[in-house]
């Protein structure tokens, strides 16, 4: 069996935007953004960032 057939490359890719996504402050912002669109300004606001 390859080690680099189609499901290791979704897997790869997979982990990638895990990887991104792996920051409480990134998933928070990802809610608010899943709520609507967002200004930068209220996206800090409503995370609580500077």
């Amino acid at each position: 069996m390859s080690s680099t057939g189609p499901k290791q490359a979704i897997y790869a890719s997979l982990a990638e935007v895990a990887q991104a996504l792996g920051h409480p402050h990134r998933l928070e912002l990802l809610e608010h953004l899943a709520q609507g669109v967002r200004s930068v300004e209220d996206l800090s606001a409503r995370a609580h960032l500077s």
